[in-house]
């Protein structure tokens, strides 16, 4: 179960970090990013993140490992 929700998380992120959605990019925890890397490079830094979400849960569901 714990998969599923890292692998749906991951997903999400990588298409929120990709996206201009006003309302994810003025959250608190996106502006945190934002103001460590800037806009672009917080972009790259919750691709990155998402996509290692998204590995992990897949190989979790995949494997049993949940």
């Amino acid at each position: 179960m714990l998969g599923i929700f890292l692998l749906l998380g991951g997903i999400f992120t990588v298409i929120a970090s990709l996206s201009d959605w006003d309302w994810y990019w003025k959250m608190g925890r996106a502006q945190m990013w934002v103001s460590l890397f800037g806009e672009e490079g917080a972009k790259a830094a919750l691709a990155i993140l998402g996509a290692i979400l998204a590995v992990v849960g897949l190989f979790m569901t995949f494997t049993g490992q949940s």
